[in-house]
């Protein structure tokens, strides 16, 4: 090599990141198991009679000077008779009308055409499946879509400001106030609007009623008011809210057994310091490894670099090792096939029946285990996995062990992942809260010693209040306190809540409410800590794990979150060693990442990236 060259390039080593391949795993079992599907299972024909089963039609649309005519197909049920208006319904994606068969076929079958209070117009898009499309060497933009789909409907003389156009994304209907997207804002917009009344979200078509108007299906959005009479209201289900969220039917993952909660707050969590010695050695090995401590071969960096991580990809791997320790027991924790479903069971939605049985195969050999072993614990300390066999009752049951494992991961290890992770990109975009909080954890070492017990992470007020604030204006969900009516309620001031309807509470718009937060949208990294410094009494409130009806983080009376003190712990140790061991930024002119707003939830840019150097330069 020409000495020249290494004072212009550096050696490189190829380090794939082991989430990057579980990913390109789990993609290529669902490629080959659909492509199976399709060769040997999948009828074809059928599927055809199905789609002629529905009134198909064509209509061919001229365009304009230099682009190429389109014959557009589309599925109509058209209304007999004096019509209110024309609902023409198209994805936001590349497909085609069969994604709303199944809407259309309950509308055909349970409405006669002089029933209907709209014509029904589902349209392929142009160029794709029935639809013909321009020349590939033609550039066609989703405007030139929309524009051809105009032209039909008003060809077949819809009036334009008649017609109703509804996007939808994502498999949820959508208008132009979406409720996927917006659901921050309208939380925001009605809490505020409404701020001692109630409201509802439509979650369909994203808009806000006034309480004349709820009907069963909608999310009745309430006051804190409400809260103590209905915390434990027993015609008021959370589980059956979970099961709605989760598609429960379909996943296999839905709302833990009551009597599990009970077992695991009683049992689990009193148990807590007992890992505290075995989750920090898990969590300073994988620190530490984030970057090598010198130069040697194969690195291309020295101590003195600051280094790019991927946040998400880096802290999911520990979470998932941490919180399947704790559920299911040492051998668990180190399968890397079990940690893979662990991780990625639920948020990709996408090879769940595999996935399920793959997590069905770790827990079935727990289950033999466990028999094998006389029902001793397998590890020490025990797992929940233990606590719930503790007597060996449901041993035979593995349909009731994978509804308390699926659930525990899916509902643990994503939200700690989140808190951390948006805790990391506060870290390295406000570097002025740095000093402060690596003083207090010297501190709190010294005095407690390495491994950071329950007690030893209640000292460290200001991490809390760091916690706190990111939690604030970051919370995980948009609205707690979800409730599902399993029959009808009635409240102090007489307003019915029908039996089917949902109910929460704009926690969002809690966050930001002037009457609670003094200058709510300023970014404070004290506030808390400062608020328990004026008295006794305010010393015991004002933390991460505070529950009450102004701290619905974690939600609120007798379905509180049992899992929180779990989370806490983790999320304080790994921050913790963090901060000990390496100094955080953003890459250079980069902001802290936008958030993503999903169905109610603020989830973290996964994709983002931070630099790392060793804190000792």
């Amino acid at each position: 090599m020409p000495y020249s060259v290494l004072s212009i390039a550096r050696p490189f080593t190829l380090s794939i990141p082991d989430g990057e391949y579980s990913q390109l795993r789990t993609l290529l079992q669902w490629l080959t198991s659909t492509t199976h599907y399709w060769l040997t299972k999948f009828n074809w024909r059928a599927q055809e009679t199905r789609i002629n089963s529905l009134p198909n039609f064509k209509i061919f649309v001229h365009e304009e000077a230099g682009k190429e005519d389109i014959d557009l197909h589309f599925v109509g049920l058209f209304r007999k008779g004096k019509m209110l208006f024309p609902s023409c319904w198209f994805m936001g994606g590349q497909v085609a009308s069969f994604e709303f068969m199944p809407f259309l076929e309950i509308v055909q079958k349970k409405y006669s055409s002089s029933d209907l209070s709209y014509h029904f117009i589902v349209s392929s898009r142009p160029g794709y499946l029935l639809s013909s499309g321009p020349g590939q060497a033609q550039a066609y933009t989703s405007q030139d879509a929309a524009r051809v789909i105009n032209k039909a409907m008003t060809s077949l003389s819809f009036r334009r400001d008649k017609l109703i156009y509804c996007r939808v994304s994502k498999c949820r209907v959508s208008t132009t106030r979406r409720y996927r997207p917006k659901k921050k804002k309208l939380s925001s917009t009605g809490g505020n609007a409404f701020k001692n009344e109630i409201f509802a979200i439509d979650t369909p078509l994203g808009s806000l009623l006034p309480p004349s108007h709820i009907r069963p299906g909608f999310n009745i959005v309430l006051h804190l008011g409400f809260m103590d009479e209905l915390k434990s209201n027993p015609n008021l289900s959370l589980g059956a809210a979970l099961n709605d969220f989760t598609f429960e039917r379909y996943t296999k993952v839905g709302a833990l057994p009551a009597w599990s909660i009970k077992l695991f707050s009683a049992k689990f969590n009193p148990a807590l310091d007992s890992y505290a010695e075995i989750f920090q050695d898990m969590v300073m090995h994988h620190v530490v490894g984030l970057l090598p401590t010198s130069k040697g071969k194969g690195t291309s960096w020295t101590t003195t670099d600051w280094v790019s991580i991927n946040v998400w990809s880096s802290i999911i791997p520990l979470i998932t090792k941490a919180n399947v320790r704790g559920f299911l027991g040492h051998d668990a924790a180190t399968d890397e096939d079990f940690l893979d479903v662990a991780s990625t069971y639920l948020p990709g939605f996408s090879g769940l029946a595999e996935q399920y049985r793959n997590g069905e195969k770790m827990v079935l050999r727990q289950m033999k285990n466990k028999k094998a072993n006389g029902l001793k614990p397998l590890s020490d300390p025990p797992s929940v996995f233990y606590y719930v066999n503790e007597d060996g009752q449901y041993l035979d049951d593995l349909r009731l062990q994978m509804d308390i494992q699926m659930p525990l991961c899916a509902a643990s290890i994503h939200t700690t992942t989140t808190t951390i992770v948006q805790c990391l990109y506060d870290l390295a975009s406000r570097s002025q809260y740095l000093p402060a909080l690596r003083q207090e954890i010297e501190e709190d070492t010294e005095e407690h010693g390495v491994v950071l017990t329950r007690r030893a992470a209640s000292k460290l007020e200001k991490l809390d209040n760091f916690v706190k604030k990111v939690q604030r204006f970051c919370s995980p969900d948009l609205t707690t306190f979800q409730r599902k009516a399993t029959g009808p309620v009635t409240l102090s001031n007489g307003f019915h809540i029908p039996k089917g309807a949902r109910i929460e509470v704009a926690t969002g718009a809690i966050n930001a409410d002037e009457a609670l937060y003094h200058n709510p949208s300023e970014v404070d990294g004290l506030r808390f800590y400062n608020k328990r410094q004026e008295s006794d009494e305010a010393r015991s409130k004002f933390q991460v794990l505070s529950v009450s009806k102004t701290d619905l983080a974690w939600g609120y009376g007798r379905a509180a979150c049992p899992g929180r003190f779990l989370a806490d712990l983790l999320t304080k140790m790994v921050l913790v060693e963090i901060l000990k061991h390496y100094n955080i930024k953003m890459p250079e002119g980069q902001c802290r990442y936008e958030n993503m707003e999903i169905q109610g939830q603020t989830l973290p840019n996964e994709q983002g990236v931070v630099l790392i150097r060793h804190k000792a330069v």
